[in-house]
C-alpha cells in the first residue's frame, strides 16, 4: 500500500455480478478467523460496518497494518453449496 494513511477496510457494498468467497488463511480480520471461507451470493450487501470501521481507525496507528491473509475469489456463476459441505455446517 502506498499511503500509509489510506482506508484499509473495505466499505459496505453489493457484487451484483459475482459470488465472493473468501478463504483465511492467518491473521484474523473482525468475526474472520484462520481456516475460515465465507460465500457471499451475488447481490447481498457486506463489509465492515461504519461501527466496525470506526473501532479500527481509532486503534489504528501510522504505518499499521493488517494481519489478515487471505484469498479472495469471485465467481461468474452462482456457487451452489454440496452435500457434503452441508454435512459439514451441521
Amino acid at each position: 500500500m502506498a499511503d500509509l494513511n489510506a482506508e484499509e477496510l473495505p466499505s459496505y457494498h453489493r457484487n451484483v455480478d459475482n459470488d465472493e468467497s473468501v478463504f483465511v488463511h492467518h491473521g484474523e480480520s473482525g468475526s474472520r478467523k484462520p481456516g475460515m471461507l465465507s460465500h457471499t451470493p451475488q447481490g447481498i450487501l457486506h463489509g465492515a460496518d461504519e461501527a466496525t470501521r470506526a473501532a479500527f481507525q481509532k486503534r489504528r496507528t501510522p504505518g499499521m497494518r493488517r494481519t489478515l491473509c487471505g484469498v479472495s475469489v469471485d465467481t461468474d456463476r452462482p456457487l451452489t453449496m454440496s452435500a457434503a459441505y452441508e454435512r459439514l455446517t451441521q
